[in-house]
């Protein structure tokens, strides 16, 4: 699975988008040099994202590695879905040989969708979100959770949120797996405490600093977001 994420990085060609240059290396460069606190909308709404899930492609750039480095460590970070994947699909299918081929069809569907396909190799957050997001669902669904499983599901999970807000939707989805396995005695009420403690804890270690400034700079944590609520 991570050799053919690389290699259709290289069928698929260099990132050269419009966000490259102006939005996903401007946001980790605009933190590291203080220019945040200056530049006003430089690179539009997007100027206020969480800069985290971009500095280690910032750091590939300035340490001047060839475009196919990049996208190869890229490549091979998205590949890693294909852990929590099979681990799900085992879930599902069972370790019996007769389900083998079920479980190889599901994980090969997974890794030919196009949403995985359009994003494997590039410098979106997309690809690191989705494999934290997966890993947080397959810790709280494969086997039974105990506490350490489930607190490091929910810090997966709190890690993606602050590196892209937007995964709170996916936060919504896996806490109802969590409370129904639980309604199902499948896990416990300390495994619960400790997927939420994890999943808030590390979202306020992973974007409390940067919604701090936005909060004492634009008196709103999500600038420019919900500025009607603020």
């Amino acid at each position: 699975a991570l050799a053919l994420t690389v290699a259709w990085t290289f069928w698929a060609g260099k990132d050269v988008g419009w966000d490259v240059y102006n939005h996903q290396l401007y946001l980790p460069f605009s933190l590291i040099s203080g220019r945040y606190v200056a530049d006003l909308f430089a690179a539009g709404p997007q100027s206020y994202q969480n800069p985290l899930g971009y500095l280690p492609f910032y750091a590939m750039v300035r340490a001047e590695w060839p475009s196919w480095a990049v996208g190869c460590l890229l490549a091979l970070i998205h590949g890693l879905a294909v852990w929590p994947l099979h681990g799900l699909a085992v879930e599902i299918w069972g370790l019996d040989r007769s389900a083998k081929w079920a479980r190889h069809l599901a994980i090969a569907a997974s890794f030919i969708a196009p949403i995985f396909l359009l994003v494997a190799g590039t410098t979106s957050v997309d690809p690191i979100c989705g494999v934290l997001v997966l890993a947080s669902l397959a810790a709280v669904i494969t086997g039974r959770p105990d506490v350490t499983k489930m607190g490091l599901g929910g810090a997966a999970l709190g890690l993606s949120i602050a590196i892209k807000p937007t995964n709170l939707v996916f936060a919504l989805a896996v806490a109802s797996v969590v409370l129904i396995r639980w309604a199902l005695v499948q896990t416990t009420a300390r495994g619960v405490v400790a997927f939420v403690a994890g999943m808030f804890g590390m979202a306020v270690v992973g974007a409390g600093y940067w919604s701090a400034w936005l909060w004492a700079t634009f008196d709103s944590p999500l600038f420019p977001l919900f500025n009607q609520f603020f």
